[in-house]
């Protein structure tokens, strides 16, 4: 069984880490483009640079290794399932019914579109976190 990667987005420690080092890196990544600093004597400072484009590369990319990926904040969740790329943003007040099914869920949006979603191949862990925090955001209908 397929497990979903749950990432609730927002400010936290775990954010605010992420940000200081893509902050850091892309610093550093600019000072030796400019040569306003240089490591030549350890390390070839072409390394460096590879290695912070690397970096901040797989920290924005991560969500495309990941086929089973929910993100949501107060506002919106993002879903993709099932997908490396396609996925499927809703906002709460753009969403007017959420029906989980035994292997499947549809989400009806304002415009009357049906979004479905296989479950058949997802942990049961999986489902029922993805239905709590779904049924959370019931009270935005």
């Amino acid at each position: 069984m397929k497990e979903i990667k749950f990432v609730k987005t927002g400010v936290n420690k775990e954010q605010l880490f992420f940000l200081a080092t893509i902050f850091l890196a892309a610093t550093l990544q600019v000072l030796l483009v400019f040569e306003a600093i240089s490591f030549n004597e350890i390390v070839p400072d072409k390394y460096i640079i590879a290695a912070m484009q690397l970096y901040i590369g797989f920290s924005f990319g991560k969500g495309i290794f990941y086929t089973n990926l929910v993100t949501w904040n107060d506002k919106w969740i993002e879903i993709k399932l099932n997908s490396r790329f396609e996925k499927q943003l809703f906002r709460y007040h753009e969403i007017r019914n959420i029906d989980f099914g035994a292997t499947s869920l549809m989400i009806t949006t304002a415009d009357q579109k049906n979004y479905f979603y296989d479950l058949s191949e997802v942990s049961s862990d999986s489902v029922r976190k993805l239905n709590s925090i779904l049924s959370g955001f019931k009270n935005f209908l």
